[in-house]
């Protein structure tokens, strides 16, 4: 499963690498204009507590969240309610004040979490 997703400092150190960070767009253009960053931070129960980090442009949204002891990116997706982010096999899915955390080739395996408090940066 690590080769599956896409990790937080992997992106970072592609966007750094100078011969690769010609070719990348910036960051703003990929998530459509200027570019929030939110921490939330929630408390899991017995997952422990989780601290998510949203991207937000104009037209595109990713999250940063870790999974199994790594950071995780992903990205934002069509969504019924709330906000649903996917990467892999993974499916981090927050509306108001709770997120569900699953893994979707596990039926059943959810961690639920509410929201302990915000910030912007």
């Amino acid at each position: 499963m690590r080769g599956i997703h896409t990790s937080a400092t992997f992106v970072a150190a592609l966007v750094a690498t100078p011969a690769l960070a010609e070719d990348m767009p910036a960051l703003g253009d990929l998530l459509g204009g200027e570019v929030e960053t939110t921490t939330m931070r929630y408390d899991c129960g017995e997952g422990g507590p989780i601290k998510a980090r949203y991207l937000n442009g104009e037209t595109s949204s990713i999250a940063i969240v870790p999974i199994d002891g790594e950071d995780r990116l992903l990205v934002n997706v069509l969504s019924a309610s709330g906000a649903r982010y996917v990467a892999g096999v993974y499916e981090w899915w927050t509306k108001a004040e709770s997120a569900m955390l699953s893994d979707l080739t596990e039926p059943g395996a959810i961690t639920t979490c509410v929201t302990k408090d915000a910030g912007t940066e």
